[in-house]
This record gives C-alpha cells, sequence and structure tokens, in this order.
C-alpha cells in the first residue's frame, strides 16, 4: 500500500488531466494523435511520481517533523526502497516518452525527470530556485500534452496560469513548512524573507495573473465566460487568501489555505474545460 500512496495517486490524476487539456484545448476533439497523447500522459504520471518518491526520500528528516503521517516516517517504505522506486519509475517514463512519437517529448521527459531529482536533492531548500522549478514542471505538463497534437500556441495560455498559481503554492507551503525547514537547515523563501516581503511577492504575481487575464482577453486568446470566471472563482479567492495570510500566523491557517488553493487549481482547469462551451 505504502508503495502506491507515496505516489499521490490524485496528483498524478491531475496530471494526466493537465497532459490532455494541453493536447485538446480548446476545441477538445480527438485527433489521431489519441495514443501518443495516452503514452504523453502515463509518463507523465510516472516521471511526477517518481518525482514525489525522491523527494519524499530526501524530505525524510523534515517530514518527520513537518509530516510525520506521510510514507516513509510512519515506516511503511524503507529510504533505501523508496530511491530505488523513484529511479525505476523515472527510467520508465522517461522510456514512455518514445511512444509519443516526438524527439522534443523525450528530449523533455528526461530534462524534467533529471529537473525534478535535482529539486528534491538540492533545490528545494534553497532560496525561490526550488519554487521556480516546481512552477516550471506544473506548466511543463501542459506543453508536454501540447507538443504531440502540435497545440503548443494555446496551451502556453494555461501553462502561463499554471506556472504562476503554482508559485503561489510553493509560497504558502514554504510558510507552512517553516518549522521543519529551520530545523534542518533549508533556505526557503519564508526563512529568508519577512512574512511582509513574502506576502508582497504573493500580490506582484496575484497582479501578474490578473494582467494575464486581461491582456489574453484583450487579444481574445480567451472568451468572456472563461474571462469573467478566471476572475470570480480564481482571482477573487487569491485576493482573499491574501487578506487573511495578512491577518492571521499560524500552521493551521497555512494548511488550510493550501489545501483550498490546490482545490482551487482544479477550478482554474474546469474553467478553461467549460468556459468556452459556455
Amino acid at each position: 500500500m505504502g508503495y502506491f500512496k507515496i505516489l499521490r495517486p490524485a496528483n498524478l490524476e491531475f496530471v494526466a488531466v493537465c497532459v490532455f487539456l494541453g493536447a485538446y484545448y480548446p476545441l477538445f476533439q480527438q485527433a489521431g494523435e489519441f495514443w501518443q497523447v495516452m503514452a504523453a500522459a502515463f509518463s507523465a504520471m510516472l516521471i511526477a511520481g517518481a518525482g514525489y518518491v525522491i523527494n519524499d526520500y530526501y524530505d525524510l528528516e523534515t517530514d518527520m517533523i513537518n509530516k510525520p503521517q506521510r510514507v516513509l516516517p510512519s515506516g511503511k517504505m524503507s529510504s533505501r526502497a523508496a530511491f530505488i522506486y523513484g529511479i525505476i519509475l523515472f527510467i520508465i517514463g522517461i522510456i514512455l516518452s518514445y511512444f509519443t512519437g516526438s524527439v522534443i517529448c523525450i528530449l523533455l521527459a528526461f530534462v524534467n525527470a533529471i529537473a525534478l531529482f535535482l529539486y528534491a536533492g538540492i533545490f528545494k531548500r534553497a532560496f525561490v530556485s526550488g519554487n521556480l522549478l516546481v512552477s516550471y514542471a506544473a506548466a511543463s505538463t501542459f506543453v508536454y500534452g501540447a507538443i504531440v497534437t502540435d497545440n503548443l500556441s494555446q496551451s502556453l495560455i494555461i501553462a502561463f496560469f499554471a506556472f504562476l498559481y503554482t508559485f503561489l503554492r510553493e509560497i504558502i507551503k514554504d510558510m507552512e513548512d517553516r518549522r521543519g525547514d529551520q530545523l534542518t537547515g533549508a533556505h526557503t523563501l519564508a526563512l529568508s524573507w519577512k512574512k511582509s516581503q513574502v506576502l508582497a511577492l504573493f500580490l506582484v504575481t496575484v497582479m501578474l495573473m490578473i494582467a494575464g487575464c486581461g491582456i489574453f482577453f484583450m487579444k481574445q486568446l480567451i472568451d468572456y465566460p472563461v474571462f469573467a470566471l478566471l476572475m470570480f472563482f480564481v482571482i477573487l479567492p487569491l485576493l482573499i487568501f491574501y487578506r487573511i495570510l495578512s491577518t492571521l500566523e499560524n500552521e493551521t491557517v497555512y494548511r488550510k489555505i493550501s489545501r483550498l488553493m490546490k482545490f482551487d487549481m482544479l477550478i482554474l482547469l474546469v474553467i478553461f474545460i467549460i468556459g468556452n462551451k459556455l
């Protein structure tokens, strides 16, 4: 059971949806590349799952403090088994990328596998670079699917929002994990900056999302229903989260907001799926 749970199955389903959304947005018409897109989805899921496993391997000391219920801290899997498991998943994910029929996809799979490994081992505890790397990985799933169906220009719109929203959630996760990160010598945003500075960065990133909504709408890259839904169900909640974070300070609040943001990221995808049909 531990080998399954450590992969974060719900997150992997989310990754698959992102690949398909990147491949078929906005027309959602099944093309001749369907099986290649399936290969891309499974490849992305395995590489992402490997990233989670390797991340937990390197995070064991921190998770003993912050998240003792996870697979490795709770003793449901050994560290050595987790490391080997992660490497095997990386290799299989890269092999599956061959069946996408795209050399670029193979290269992207290899790059993302290396990036996720380096993130877990080095960059996660570094200032900002780890946050940016995770944001890139999230955005690249849309690009991964889009390459197969030659839908890159359309997928970049969703990738833009995915990158910024993931970065926002990474900021909150840094605040949530501050106690454990401090004890293990990390240099995350939440430890390197004052809370006011971290929240200023949060607000600036939200403003970039608002600007993106406006620019895409004016250039007719998204239609009015998508624009309105994004403003109401994505931007407004983010501003509310900012207000709450500005007035309250404890790990429980950070944890709840992080979970709400994860749900709101799903809403972001749903908006792009149904918005153009309204």
